[in-house]
C-alpha cells in the first residue's frame, strides 16, 4: 500500500507548531533584512517566489508595504533574472517555503534545509545546487560539488547568477557563516567549491580548511572578514592548505589582526594555483612554509604559482613585543617554491609598532 497522500486538515493541524515556530525565531530569521533596511537607503521592496511561495509574497505584500511606507512588488523568478534594469536601493528578498532535511533533495520543491545533509545523501560526482540565502559550513566529500548562486527555479548550471568576486547585494549571495572543512576519509578527488560568500566573521579560526581528502577547486567565491580581533595573537586563517588546492577568480578581503589570507603548510607535498584572484585589504595575503629540510627531498616540498592575480593595500605589522606574526606580503619558508606570473603587487605595507616602512 503506498504511502498516504497529505490533506489539507494535515497541513491545518501543524500550522500552529510552525507559526510558533516561526515567531520564536523571528530575531534570527529577520536578521539579515532588518541590519539591510536599517542601514541602507531602500526606496523599494521586491519579493521573489514562485508556486506557494509566490502566493504568500501576494498576501503579505501590502501588509509590507503598509507597515514600513516603502513601495512593494512580488515578482516571479525567471522574470527577475531577466531583468534589463536593477534598482540599486531596492531590497530583494527571496522566499521559499520549503526546505527540509528529510526531503530527498531532488528538486527545488523538495529541497534540504542544510547544505550538509544533501551532502550526506550524495556520492562523488554527484553536485549540490545551493539557493540564494545564509547557510553553516559544512563538511565537504569528495567528488560531491557545491554550487551557490541559485534562485530556487533553475535545473542547470548555467542559468545561476554569476557571483563574480563578490559583487552582488547580500540578499543576492550564497553565503555560509561557519568554517567549510574537508573529510578525512574517502579519496583524492578534485572537488569543485563555486560562488559561495564565506563570511565567517570572528568566532571560527578557519574560513576553509582544506586538510583533508578532497582537492578543493574553489571558484568565483569571496572570502570576507575572517579574524578575530578580539584575542590578542590569536592566527586567523582564510584558507589553510596542506595537501593541494586550486583558486580561480575568488576574491580573500578584509581578513583582519592576525590572520594569513592563505596559508600552505607542507608536512609533505602541498600545492596551490591561484589564477585570477584578488586579495586585498588583508594583513598578510600568502605564507607558505615547510618545516622539513631540502634532505628529505621532493615528497616534501611545496609548489605555488600565482597567475594574473591582484594582491594590493594589504598590511603586516609587527606586534608590541617584537615578534613579526605576519611577515612580508608573501612569505615563503623551507623547501619549495613559488612562481608569480603576470600579476600586480601593489601598494602593500609592512608596519612597525605603528610606523609604516
Amino acid at each position: 500500500m503506498g504511502e498516504r497522500m497529505t490533506t489539507m486538515l494535515d497541513v491545518i493541524s501543524r500550522s500552529k507548531e510552525k507559526m510558533n515556530l516561526i515567531i520564536d525565531s523571528r530575531k534570527q530569521i529577520f536578521n539579515d533584512v532588518l541590519n539591510l533596511y536599517q542601514n541602507k537607503k531602500i526606496d523599494e521592496i521586491v519579493f521573489i517566489g514562485s508556486g506557494s511561495s509566490y502566493s504568500s509574497v501576494l498576501s503579505t505584500m501590502l501588509i509590507v508595504e503598509k507597515l514600513s511606507g516603502i513601495k512593494t512588488y512580488a515578482m516571479l523568478p525567471n522574470l527577475f533574472i531577466n531583468k534589463e534594469v536593477y534598482n540599486n536601493n531596492a531590497l530583494y528578498i527571496f522566499v521559499s517555503q520549503t526546505g527540509n532535511d528529510s526531503n530527498n533533495g531532488t528538486s527545488w520543491s523538495t529541497a534540504k534545509r542544510t547544505i550538509q545533509s544533501a551532502i550526506d545523501s550524495l556520492q562523488a560526482g554527484d553536485s549540490v545546487f545551493v539557493s540564494v540565502g545564509n547557510f553553516v559550513g559544512f563538511t565537504a566529500k569528495s567528488g560531491v560539488h557545491i554550487y551557490g548562486g541559485f534562485l530556487g527555479f533553475e535545473t542547470h548550471l548555467y542559468q545561476r547568477q554569476p557571483l563574480h568576486f563578490g559583487y552582488l547585494s547580500n540578499n543576492q549571495r550564497t553565503a555560509i557563516t561557519s568554517t567549510i572543512t574537508s573529510s578525512s576519509t574517502g579519496s583524492s578527488i578534485y572537488t569543485n567549491i563555486d560562488g559561495l560568500v564565506i563570511d565567517v566573521n570572528t568566532s571560527n579560526k578557519y574560513a576553509i580548511n582544506t586538510e583533508g581528502k578532497p582537492i578543493f577547486c574553489i571558484n568565483n567565491c569571496y572570502i570576507s572578514k575572517n579574524g578575530n580581533t578580539t584575542i590578542s595573537g590569536s592566527l586567523q586563517i582564510g584558507i589553510y592548505i596542506n595537501s593541494q588546492c586550486n583558486i580561480s577568480k575568488t576574491k580573500i578581503a578584509n581578513c583582519c589582526y592576525y590572520c594569513q589570507a592563505i596559508r600552505l603548510e607542507a608536512n609533505g607535498y602541498a600545492s596551490l594555483n591561484l589564477t585570477d584572484c584578488q586579495i586585498v585589504d588583508n594583513r598578510l595575503p600568502l605564507y607558505a612554509t615547510n618545516e622539513k629540510s631540502s634532505s628529505y627531498g621532493d615528497n616534501y616540498r611545496y609548489r605555488v604559482v600565482l597567475e594574473r592575480c591582484l594582491i594590493a593595500n594589504n598590511r603586516a605589522y609587527l606586534n608590541e613585543s617584537g615578534t613579526l606574526y605576519l611577515n612580508a606580503p608573501i612569505t615563503a619558508k623551507g623547501h619549495g617554491y613559488i612562481s608569480i606570473l603576470n600579476c600586480k603587487i601593489i601598494n602593500n605595507l609592512f608596519y612597525l609598532m605603528g610606523s609604516s616602512s
